[in-house]
């Protein structure tokens, strides 16, 4: 069992790895409000969340929470879902809670950033699109496509956490995300090596 805590990127290059997505359309915005009423703004988005049908799909879809200040952002948490509109409304309730008699951390965690003078920001990740930085010797068979479409959004949600350095993610244990997450800090680490061999 892999017993590796996570590592956080520096935040000044997390910071400009997700302006980098944002600018590239690797991030499509679902919600980012105007400079003024932020809080009423994601009120009413939360309210129309409630609202639509269930979004599902096949293999699932990968999403972040940013935070922004000005026009620097920082990753708060991310996940991938069959279900989007579920994992909204799941951190909605921790915003709106106020009673804190379980998971208290995390409650008080959302309940603060909610209280906050700051604007926060919703995006689904076109995985495909930043899978091609990544996985560009793909070869499109029936085989590959099968295992594709099943671990690219486990790959895309580790890989990101890392890159946007999110505060408040973490793999499950046992998980496909976990099993990428560490197998990218190892390409990370033989690469640092190669490099101060040269």
């Amino acid at each position: 069992m892999d017993n590796r805590r996570r590592k956080i990127i520096n935040s000044s290059t997390a910071s400009d790895n997700i302006l980098k997505y944002i600018n590239e359309q690797v991030f499509i915005k679902i919600f980012e409000p105007h400079d003024v009423n932020g809080k009423e703004q994601l009120e009413d988005f939360f309210e129309q969340t409630k609202e639509n049908n269930n979004v599902t799909s096949e293999f699932g879809c990968t999403w972040i929470l940013l935070e922004k200040k000005e026009d620097i952002y920082k990753a708060i948490t991310l996940g991938q879902s069959q279900n989007i509109r579920n994992e909204l409304l799941g951190i909605y309730r921790d915003m709106q809670s106020i009673s804190l008699s379980s998971d208290k951390t995390k409650r008080k965690y959302y309940r603060a950033l909610y209280e906050k003078d700051t604007n926060l920001c919703f995006y689904i990740v076109d995985i495909d699109l930043y899978m091609n930085i990544y996985w560009n010797n793909y070869k499109d068979d029936s085989q590959n496509n099968l295992f594709y479409e099943i671990s690219k959004d486990y790959f895309a949600e580790a890989t990101l956490a890392y890159f946007t350095g999110a505060i408040d993610w973490n793999y499950s244990f046992g998980g496909m995300d976990k099993r990428f997450y560490f197998h990218l800090l190892d390409i990370l680490e033989e690469k640092q090596k190669d490099f101060k061999e040269q």
